[in-house]
């Protein structure tokens, strides 16, 4: 007799009764479980967390005001709570997710030697919700955040778009770009422009047909509002990712129509360099405003913005409590003759070496360079130069103008935070490759153009 693929089947052939399905309340339980614990993979919760990821990250291009995006985050908490609750002890299985909890930990016990130590809870708040953002993020196998990616530079362009047309006519004193909301200065734009850039151009280029015009001209916009911002770190920072960008796509071998990609890029920054060239010079307080003055030279000549004298403030500091630092709730203001010229290190590692010392400042750069190595990692696997982009555009940033790292939800998280969360996601897709789907990754090599 033929085996038969049916349990019933073979249960009336061997003339035994079939088996009877397990019921009652253990049963019920049995199945609460096993549908909890499929809940992050599950296509309700993927669906749900792109459209909110890419609302998320596009709410930050506009900058609409920090209430509004701490709203939509802590919004999103009780829904992501349980596979985030779930999916927290496969985070361990990453070095990256351990270094990051090391800093975070540490950076959050430090308040208690710092001069405002009753906020120690504050700061473990915001370390707790920093992870739990990061965790969110591991929960996305990579490819998914290709679709992220690119609806946050459209959207992105579109404001852009919006921005300068709103600014262009009239170059007043009172439009900085500094949001249509309540952030303190264009450089949150800048930096968040330049990051949405590069995310972009990184996953346009990966894209399995070949880039697309579309989202290539995207990026003209995009790079427009960063250079009116005036924030000279992140546009030289964008630039250097760009340039990096298209060089690790060409450098794997031939790319058939190269030209055309350079071209399209070359307009872009041609659109983005010139559309304030001898129009008007509005971006920061003291920023020279002379009349047919171009941007470059404008740009020049305003001078360092005190960083020099803000950096060696920041490394006196330092040398006099070098090992646990001040604590991450003292404020690290600067004064020049009564005027406060700075509110932190402007210095990525700085900062972290004064709110933490040579420990945390050590702890920040372990961090550092494990996402970096996850970075080159999917590089060589797929030609992946989504990591590498951002992590360049942070390192370039963090040299002149990040400070505390430690905040509740703001722009910083969108280009401190958020590329790293990407990397956790790559790095636990490597270690369980199940997670992933490297076959949809475009090898290094020739790549079609559409």
């Amino acid at each position: 007799m033929r085996p038969s693929l049916s349990f019933e089947t073979e249960g009336r052939d061997s003339g035994a009764a079939p088996e009877a399905l397990p019921s009652g309340p253990g049963a019920a339980a049995g199945g609460w479980r096993r549908a909890v614990a499929e809940w992050p993979r599950s296509s309700a919760f993927q669906t749900a967390s792109t459209l909110w990821f890419a609302a998320f990250c596009a709410g930050f291009s506009l900058l609409p005001g920090e209430a509004s995006q701490r709203l939509l985050f802590y919004g999103f908490v009780p829904f992501a709570l349980p596979a985030v609750a779930l999916a927290a002890g496969r985070v361990w299985r990453s070095p990256l997710a351990w270094a990051i909890a090391a800093f975070l930990v540490y950076m959050a016990a430090s308040a208690l030697w710092s001069v405002h130590w009753l906020s120690v809870g504050d700061a473990a708040r915001k370390s707790f919700w920093i992870g739990f953002f990061l965790v969110l993020c591991a929960l996305r196998p990579p490819d998914t955040w290709r679709p992220v990616v690119l609806a946050t530079l459209l959207f992105a362009a579109g404001v852009a778009i919006w921005s300068m047309a709103d600014f262009l006519p009239t170059c007043s004193e009172g439009v900085r770009f500094t949001g249509y909301g309540q952030h303190a200065n264009s450089n949150y734009t800048a930096m968040v422009a330049g990051m949405v850039g590069l995310l972009g151009l990184s996953a346009t280029l990966s894209a399995r047909g070949g880039p697309s015009v579309v989202l290539l001209a995207a990026q003209a916009p995009v790079s427009g509002l960063l250079a009116v911002t005036g924030s000279r770190a992140a546009l030289y920072s964008y630039l250097a990712g760009l340039g990096l960008s298209v060089l690790l796509v060409i450098l794997p071998g031939t790319f058939r129509g190269v030209g055309r990609v350079v071209a399209m890029l070359a307009v872009c920054l041609a659109v983005g360099l010139f559309t304030v060239q001898d129009r008007c010079v509005v971006h920061q307080p003291g920023a020279a405003q002379e009349g047919g003055m171009g941007w470059l030279t404008a740009q020049l000549a305003r001078g360092d913005k005190f960083r020099i004298l803000i950096w060696t403030e920041n490394l006196h500091r330092v040398a006099q409590r070098p090992v646990f630092g001040y604590g991450v709730t003292t404020p690290d203001e600067v004064f020049l003759d009564g005027e406060r010229v700075g509110t932190h290190a402007h210095d990525m590692f700085l900062a972290q070496a004064f709110y933490g010392g040579v420990t945390g400042l050590l702890l920040w750069a372990g961090v550092l360079v494990l996402a970096l190595r996850v970075a080159w990692k999917r590089w060589r696997a797929g030609g992946d130069t989504t990591l590498v982009a951002a992590l360049l555009f942070l390192f370039l940033v963090g040299l002149v103008d990040v400070g505390p790292v430690l905040v509740d939800v703001q722009a910083i998280w969108f280009y401190v935070w958020l590329p790293l969360g990407i990397a956790l996601s790559c790095d636990l897709a490597d270690r369980n490759p199940r997670r992933s789907t490297p076959a949809e990754a475009p090898p290094p090599g020739p790549l079609p153009m559409a």
